[in-house]
């Protein structure tokens, strides 16, 4: 007994060590934090571009529900959660809208999964509500997506989890389908359970009431080992029974879908809550679909039973009950339910890849573009709001409408999507010439840059495309083919040179000019001074002849005069 006891303690440690693969984002918040149960929440930032925080008003809720992030622009906005691929997941979607713009007018949007509708959400003012679906990712990223459906009725999101299951749970259907959680039950609970309980935090909703009896399990401990989608125990402590054997235990099907009929995926957990007499006790049920028996139970004491039941198409017209056989004493009983939707294929369909690059390139040059994210064509009733795309399994993207968009700078290279057939660019401030890489489109009809800051010349190669149709007015820089081309960077230092070399011996010339006409000016004045001592000298001979050297300085005064005199005539004649 206790080697049994050990091996179970060892494959529900094994479990909860498998599912410690997890991703919890607060929406609408920067901080990381962990929660009573110790889980670690972070915020959304680096997983979506784009929205804004806001917080709930009715805000008595956990911290998780008190914020949440709201898209106002764009028709798709996605998260990105990397760490998944080929990975089974539960994924889950939590939105409280807790009246946070005070306008009681509880949003309703769709919620897309990978390029695939997931549902519709429609939210409350005052109760929250999630969305689990059960996949395997094919993807590097998962991407979940909320897409407005009414004006004025702007998506939001509260939370996001991932939890990593088993490989092996959940394991009847497709790989390439999904499960969407319909409900969950712990029968009998009077709270509901979820991590730590369950490793893997699926939500067990306490259910009660509608005329069944409640019942505690007697067993100390019942052995879940052998379920293969790993129920918790805490599940198995407690049932709820009908009041007697002539009394059937009703599945609700009432969320199912009134007007069409579903696959759906059925568990019921089933186990004996009290240590039967065999001779005068026995418990045994039918499991019925619209009156036809697909089953047959007889429950274990100390043993949790584990039934499966896929494919069963349903709608909420349909009748699953449980019903005593004729020879049981004791009235049917069930501890725990889930019920999903079976999708269908999850498409896998991308935008062809080199568009997509071509798109991430115009991203990368234009920030203002980053904002979109997911696949740009699909689902197709969702592309980005500047791409037209065909309705190819693998869509092309045929054009570009990004008129004003708030572009600014050089226009990046994106000639990998060559299926373009219309470029709008029209009133932004793109810079730059026309790039040479846009002749490269062989099925460009239409060019549209009207009212941008292009500069340079047309080139050629438009003229030469007969049905290409091309915009330009509002771009006061930008030349057509018919002006000249602009001077080339050798032409003007060529310019340059000749210019200055004209220039500056004109200038140098005028100033010398200048100069001397001061100088003899000067010269003119200084002589007009010095005429009455020259006729104070003719007076005095006599003492002039009193030695030679007086007699040799009026003579190189008298030549100094002449020479400043043909100086100065001949510079006058010159000037004038």
């Amino acid at each position: 007994m206790a080697i049994t006891n050990l091996v179970a303690f060892l494959l529900l440690f094994l479990r909860a060590f498998s599912a410690e693969v997890h991703l919890n984002i607060d929406c609408g918040t920067s901080k990381s934090y962990n929660d009573v149960t110790d889980i670690k929440w972070v915020g959304d930032g680096a997983y979506v571009q784009s929205g804004e925080s806001q917080t709930a008003k009715n805000s008595q809720r956990s911290n998780g529900l008190s914020t949440l992030r709201v898209f106002k622009s764009k028709t798709k906005n996605c998260y990105s959660i990397p760490g998944f691929q080929e990975t089974k997941v539960l994924l889950r979607a939590i939105f409280y809208y807790g009246n946070y713009d005070s306008s009681d007018s509880p949003p309703s949007f769709d919620l897309l999964l990978d390029e695939n509708k997931w549902t519709t959400v429609h939210t409350t003012n005052d109760d929250w509500n999630n969305y689990d679906i059960i996949y395997v990712p094919k993807r590097q990223n998962i991407s979940v997506c909320l897409a407005q459906i009414n004006p004025n009725q702007f998506p939001f999101i509260s939370m996001l989890e991932v939890w990593s299951l088993d490989s092996n749970m959940y394991n009847q259907i497709d790989s390439s389908q999904a499960l969407m959680l319909n409900q969950r039950y712990a029968f009998g609970s009077s709270d509901r359970i979820s991590y730590p309980t369950d490793p893997y935090n699926r939500y067990w909703n306490a259910f009660s009431g509608n005329g069944l009896v409640s019942v505690s399990n007697s067993a100390s401990s019942v052995d879940v080992t052998q379920t293969k989608d790993q129920v918790p125990s805490a599940v198995m402590s407690n049932a709820v029974r009908t009041s007697s054997t002539s009394t059937d235990f009703l599945v609700s099907t009432a969320a199912l879908p009134p007007t069409h009929e579903v696959p759906i995926y059925l568990n019921m957990y089933f186990t004996e809550v009290q240590d039967l007499n065999p001779s005068s006790d026995l418990r045994r049920f039918n499991v019925m679909v619209d009156k036809k028996v697909i089953d047959v139970i007889n429950p274990a004491y100390q043993t949790a039973v584990e039934t499966t039941y896929a494919n069963i198409i349903a709608s909420s017209k349909t009748q699953i009950v449980l019903a005593a056989t004729s020879d049981s004493t004791l009235p049917p009983l069930v501890s725990g339910l889930e019920l999903f939707i079976i999708t269908d294929q999850l498409s896998n369909s991308t935008t062809n890849i080199t568009d997509v690059e071509g798109l991430a390139s115009l991203q990368e040059g234009f920030p203002a573009l980053k904002e979109w994210s997911g696949d740009p064509c699909l689902p197709a009733e969702y592309p980005w709001d500047w791409v037209n795309c065909t309705n190819e399994t693998t869509p092309r993207i045929t054009s570009l409408l990004l008129s004003g968009y708030n572009l600014n700078g050089l226009l990046p290279n994106f000639s990998s999507l060559d299926a373009l057939q219309t470029i709008d660019l029209h009133n932004n401030s793109i810079t730059g010439n026309i790039p040479d890489f846009l002749a490269s489109f062989p099925n460009l009809t239409l060019i549209d840059v009207r009212d941008n800051n292009f500069t340079g010349y047309i080139p050629k190669w438009i003229s030469e495309k007969a049905n290409l149709e091309f915009r330009s007015s509002g771009n006061p820089y930008l030349c057509n083919i018919a002006c000249p081309k602009p001077p080339s960077k050798h032409r003007v230092k060529k310019w340059l040179i000749g210019v200055l070399s004209s220039v500056i011996p004109t200038l140098v010339g005028a100033v010398v000019i200048a100069a001397v006409r001061y100088w003899c000016k000067c010269c003119k004045s200084r002589k007009e001074k010095a005429k009455p001592s020259d006729r104070a000298l003719e007076s005095t001979d006599s003492t002039a002849l009193k030695t030679p050297r007086q007699e040799v300085l009026p003579l190189k005064q008298t030549a100094q005069k002449v020479v400043e005199g043909v100086i100065c005539v001949t510079l006058e004649q010159v000037t004038n």
